[in-house]
């Protein structure tokens, strides 16, 4: 049985504001930019987006932040996952703390224990 997360706290029934989407794919198309920096913070699903980011894009893109969260529900596609780590050579914490690649994804299947934002480099 799985737990419940933390963030259920905002699946509640008045806890929501309906609002509109976008295709991540057609979002970074209508962009366009020549090089870019990525924010990443979706309260929990920030591993999944980044996994669908288009190759693309990653190749333009020097910085990305990403804030990995402990949740027992979250499904990563750790082949796409670890596919688009493949694109930065540096992985640190705003600590100056460095990771590896396999330390990231050992971050990302945590089930429990503190966030952590990281900032992934070229």
């Amino acid at each position: 049985m799985i737990k419940k997360d933390r963030l259920n706290y905002m699946n509640t029934q008045n806890s929501f504001e309906i609002i509109k989407c976008e295709n991540i794919k057609n979002f970074f198309k209508s962009i366009k930019l020549k090089t870019n920096i990525i924010k990443i913070d979706t309260q929990g699903s920030d591993e999944i987006i980044f996994q669908e980011i288009p190759r693309e894009v990653l190749n333009k893109n020097h910085l990305l932040i990403i804030e990995i969260t402990p949740l027992n529900t979250k499904e990563i596609n750790y082949r796409k996952y670890s596919k688009n780590l493949n694109h930065y050579s540096k992985f640190t914490d705003f600590n100056g703390n460095f990771y590896t690649k396999d330390e990231v994804i050992k971050l990302s299947q945590r089930k429990r224990g503190k966030n952590i934002d990281l900032i992934f480099l070229k």
